[in-house]
């Protein structure tokens, strides 16, 4: 089975076994051509990805030289890169790809239907290894890196209200707390934890924790606390039943 890893560091495995695909600009070369799997991409464009402002004296004939030496290393009847009219192609089955099986495992939860949305949502996370495209930091890597981070903390949010729809709560707060430490002004993140923590009956931490989220966008952002965080901190102080929408 072939699995190529972009959410981390580039990495091919066939059958679980590493792929040496070379150097560190030869796999950012494989990685440009993998965002466009089974689709051309000209040679500028892919110098510009990987080489960004600064290209090699020589680009073009670098760049056929990393895509030769591609060629002799990927595996056969799997993965192979290829000249067609418009650039080169990676040719491959994107299911592959965890960047792309991330993205339809998220499409597939929003979609509905039989299919558990919690279970394909933590199935999709689980791929992630790190950082996406660890290594390359160019502009064009850059931007997509910050795309890709985005769509990973949409797909925790939305595993998080999943999982308080049912009634998970408890399996739920250790992951709520330690995405709050490293997101400490996500107010979507900060009613989803006060939600928990109130639905476990520890209300007085689902208030304090309103204090010092509120303290935090003031100090700091200059902000106050959103509608629906407000609303969520009245629900809690009413002492009824909070509807899950108030987490989102």
């Amino acid at each position: 089975m072939l699995e190529i890893r972009l959410l981390g560091p580039v990495e091919v495995r066939l059958d679980g076994n590493l792929v040496n695909i070379g150097h560190a600009k030869q796999r950012h070369v494989l990685a440009a051509l993998l965002m466009d799997a089974n689709n051309p991409v000209p040679s500028s464009q892919l110098i510009s990805r990987v080489w960004g402002e600064n290209p090699p004296r020589r680009a073009d004939k670098t760049l056929y030289s990393y895509l030769s030496r591609l060629r002799t290393t990927l595996p056969a009847g799997h993965l192979g890169v290829v000249r067609r009219d418009g650039g080169h192609v990676a040719e491959v089955d994107a299911a592959a790809i965890d960047v792309h099986r991330f993205r339809e495992l998220v499409t597939r939860a929003h979609v509905g239907g039989r299919e558990d949305p919690a279970q394909l949502l933590s199935e999709a996370l689980r791929l992630w290894r790190g950082e996406a495209f660890a290594e390359p930091d160019t502009p064009w890597f850059g931007r997509l890196r910050e795309l890709v981070t985005i769509e990973r903390q949409s797909a925790e949010m939305g595993l998080n209200e999943v999982l308080l729809r049912q009634g998970r709560e408890a399996e739920l707060l250790p992951r709520l707390v330690t995405q709050d430490s490293s997101r400490p002004f996500d107010e979507r993140l900060g009613a989803q934890l006060m939600l928990a923590l109130y639905r476990l009956g520890r209300t007085k931490e689902a208030l304090e924790h309103y204090q010092n989220l509120s303290r935090r966008l003031g100090d700091e952002l200059g902000l106050t606390p959103g509608a629906t965080l407000r609303r969520l901190h009245q629900e809690i102080l009413m002492g009824g039943p909070v509807a899950d929408s108030l987490a989102c």
